[in-house]
Parts: structure tokens; sequence; C-alpha cells
């Protein structure tokens, strides 16, 4: 049998195992990581990772993680405490408002998962400073963060990237609290060197 038909013959198992995940736990536990990797991207396509079945795909040697499209909660962030290898998480929703992501989450994986370099967090409107707080303390080399349109992100945010992150490339924040005084203290802080995209219209005047 060709490496082609292999190929897609395991595509075709994974297709079926993602529809039917929770009726295969066993089958599931044994499936290499890369494998499983497969398997978390066509369950990610189909939108159908959530809170009650990530544990189940995920795994130790995870490094990316997009969940953009998917169900999700502070549950499901709660739940990636063994991914340590873990370098990217967009968690941001593509329209409206993504109210179940709030800062309790982010301080979980922050805490969890100190490898991150790319956080994306567009329009989690229940994320605060605190969250924010917990990423640039405990994720030293984080070089992307997107916060755009949380609109709970004021200053205090900005402050604790510029006191903490000084590898930061890349931050958006369009469409929050943030002004001018907390892009003075991002772009005069730690970061000043290494910092090359700011995106910072359409503040939210309180």
């Amino acid at each position: 049998m060709s490496s082609d038909r292999v190929d897609r013959l395991l595509d075709l198992c994974l297709i079926f195992l993602s529809k039917n995940i929770s009726e295969c736990l066993h089958e599931v536990k044994i499936i290499p990581s890369e494998v499983k990797d497969k398997l978390i991207k066509i369950m990610i396509w189909n939108g159908t990772l959530n809170d009650q079945n990530i544990s189940q795909v995920i795994h130790s040697r995870l490094q990316m993680l997009n969940l953009q499209n998917c169900n999700i909660s502070d549950e499901a962030l709660r739940q990636l405490g063994n991914c340590k290898q873990l370098k990217m998480i967009n968690v941001g929703f593509r329209s409206g408002e993504r109210v179940s992501i709030t800062s309790a989450g982010i301080i979980s994986i922050a805490s969890s998962c100190p490898s991150l370099k790319e956080v994306y967090l567009e329009r989690c409107s229940n994320v605060s400073d605190e969250g924010i707080l917990a990423i640039a303390r405990n994720c030293k080399h984080l070089q992307i963060l997107n916060i755009g349109r949380c609109s709970n992100i004021t200053d205090g945010a900005l402050y604790a990237l510029g006191q903490n992150s000084c590898f930061l490339q890349s931050v958006k924040f369009s469409a929050t609290k943030v002004t001018d005084d907390g892009v003075t203290a991002l772009v005069s802080g730690v970061c000043s060197q290494s910092l090359k995209n700011v995106q910072e219209k359409h503040f939210i005047h309180s």
C-alpha cells in the first residue's frame, strides 16, 4: 500500500474518531502524540474540541493550539496543565465577544505554560489586566500578544508588559481602555528594543 493511501486511511480513521471521541477513550489514550496533533487539527477544524473532550486529546508535547473556532471556556484552559511545551495559543473570537474566557482561565494557563511565545485573546471581553499581568510575569519568552477588543483592558496591562516582557515584538490592543500613559509605559519599558509592531487604534474611553 502506498504512503498516500496509508495517510488517507489514517485521516479517515481520525475523522471517525473525532466524531465519536467520547466512545473511544481507550483508543485515544494510546495514540502517539504526532497522530494526536492531526486529530486535534481535525477537531478544531470541525469545531468539535470543547471543555468536555479536550483533556482526552492534548498531550505533553503539544506546541500550538488554535481554539478560535471551538466552543471552550476557562475549564478547557485549566486542563492544559501538562502542556509545558505549548508555545502558541489562540482563544480569540472571529466576531462578537467570547465571554466564557476570563482572567481566571488566563491566569491558569500562564502559570501552567511558561513557554508561551504567542497569545491571542482578541474579543475575550472578560479578560482584564489581572490576566495579562499573569502572562507578563510567567511567560518570560512572550513575543506576540493580541488583546484587541478586550474591553476590560486598561493601562495596567501595558504597565505589566513594559516591566516584564523583554522579548515582546508585537502587541495589539485596539478597542480597549488603554490610554497614552499605558502606551508610553510599554514602549519605554524592557521591550523597547524588541518591540516592532504596536496596534493601538480606537481606544475605549471610560
